[in-house]
């Protein structure tokens, strides 16, 4: 299934909102951060990143979508050619209701 890792990470199910999202970004946060487990900063520094990670795809509604349909692999497709200048997000009608597509546009 692409795109759960990011959810996992936070431990918020796939139709959480954007507050609770945000709540636990937040809460790992400050249980991860390094300056609060001395001694092993590293480990924190690594988990610290994934969350950081997970929060900058999942609280930007359009990586969110494009995460939700593509995975990583759409991710780093849309980070390569640039949003949004470079992505438009269409709905189309698709047998279990709306689909996200992703299209990549030419520079104009």
């Amino acid at each position: 299934v692409p795109g759960t890792a990011h959810y996992e990470t936070l431990g918020v199910a796939k139709t959480a909102t954007a507050d609770e999202i945000k709540k636990a970004h937040r809460k790992l946060a400050l249980k991860n951060h390094p300056d609060r487990n001395y001694g092993r900063e590293e480990e924190a520094q690594v988990k610290m990143q994934a969350i950081n990670t997970a929060y900058a795809t999942l609280s930007d509604p359009e990586k969110r979508k494009v995460y939700d349909m593509y995975g990583d692999q759409g991710l780093q497709m849309v980070e390569t050619m640039g949003v949004p200048a470079w992505v438009r997000l269409t709905t189309g009608a698709h047998r279990r209701g709306v689909n996200w597509v992703l299209k990549a546009c030419r520079r104009p």
